[in-house]
């Protein structure tokens, strides 16, 4: 029996499963990036865009997006303009730069990343893209394949 993989970010292939595997992990897929360029992803088509486009070198840590957290915790999303205006120290200037289809606004540094319908600047928004595993993504498929491709050698 294959045994379950836990995707801490970073899985977006089977020689990465490979790789947990290799380093005792187990458990469950599914953190939002893991899937957020397949077919049935609600991601707004500009984020999964960059997801294919993304370079390993363009996901870095940051703790610029945490979306009023009482506790804050670094993120590894595609570098964009409101990461380098945090690595200047202009945090305060949280102004809006996005809106959910109902109108509610999303301000700079939310931890909402783009999802369809949302519209404004959405290079500015928080574009999670689980690491280096960012540059693995090259073309759009839908969730079965994605996880008939992580799972290829290890099926029973």
């Amino acid at each position: 029996m294959t045994p379950p993989v836990i995707a801490a970010g970073g899985i977006a292939d089977a020689s990465s499963v490979a790789h947990a595997l290799g380093r005792g992990r187990n458990g469950r897929l599914g953190r939002p990036h893991d899937f957020v360029a397949s077919a049935e992803s609600a991601a707004h088509p500009y984020y999964k865009q960059r997801i294919v486009d993304a370079a390993s070198s363009d996901a870095v840590y940051t703790m610029a997006f945490d979306g009023g957290w009482e506790k804050r915790r670094r993120i590894v999303p595609l570098r964009n303009s409101s990461m380098d205006m945090f690595d200047r120290g202009e945090k305060l200037r949280a102004n809006v730069v996005a809106t959910f289809p109902n109108g509610e606004p999303i301000r700079r540094f939310d931890d909402t990343p783009p999802i369809v319908g949302i519209t404004g600047d959405l290079e500015a928004l928080a574009l999670y893209a689980g690491g280096k595993a960012a540059a693995r993504f090259t073309r759009f498929l839908p969730a079965a394949d994605i996880v008939r491709e992580l799972s290829g050698p290890f099926r029973d």
